[in-house]
């Protein structure tokens, strides 16, 4: 082995000194805010994500600003161990078989009509593939036994239309 010696952390450093930039550049690549930007200039940021540049004055603040009403981020962004969590939780949720209630069918199929009226989409779409497949990981049971053909659709369409306008 060999010998080490202990130095004491200066903490009054000059801004310009090699070891206040040391010191911020640790500090800022803690932020998670800097997963979204690079240094530009010395007063400068860039977003990775638009390329905009944004003033940099040692805070993170504009940058947690941009992020969230330019690309819509939450400023609590998920550490890694949570979303390993997460995503563990995700594989479960999509391996085990989700129960399906006569109850919770009617309020999936409203939600399909809901959905279908709201967003304008043709009738023919819960027969597209896509859709089945889908439904089909939202809930198995739900695709096996309750999802309802085109024709109960346009049925329960045409009920909705004669309440809604029909009073």
């Amino acid at each position: 082995g060999g010998t080490y010696a202990v130095v004491p952390l200066q903490l009054s450093v000059r801004a310009e000194s090699p070891e206040k930039k040391h010191i911020i550049a640790n500090r800022q690549r803690s932020s998670k805010v800097w997963e979204h930007f690079m240094k530009a200039t010395e007063k400068q940021v860039e977003c990775k994500l638009c390329k905009v540049k944004l003033s940099f004055h040692g805070s993170t603040s504009a940058m947690h600003e941009h992020l969230k009403r330019k690309h819509v981020m939450a400023e609590n962004e998920e550490s890694p161990l949570a979303k390993r969590k997460r995503s563990s939780t995700m594989d479960e949720f999509l391996t085990k078989p989700t129960k399906c209630t006569p109850q919770q069918a009617n309020a999936l199929t409203e939600a399909i009509l809901n959905m279908l009226v709201t967003d304008m989409r043709p009738l023919s779409m819960v027969g597209d593939q896509g859709f089945k497949d889908m439904v089909k990981m939202f809930n198995q049971e739900y695709y096996e036994k309750y999802l309802p053909g085109r024709s109960h659709f346009t049925t329960l369409m045409e009920r909705k239309y004669e309440t809604t306008f029909e009073k």
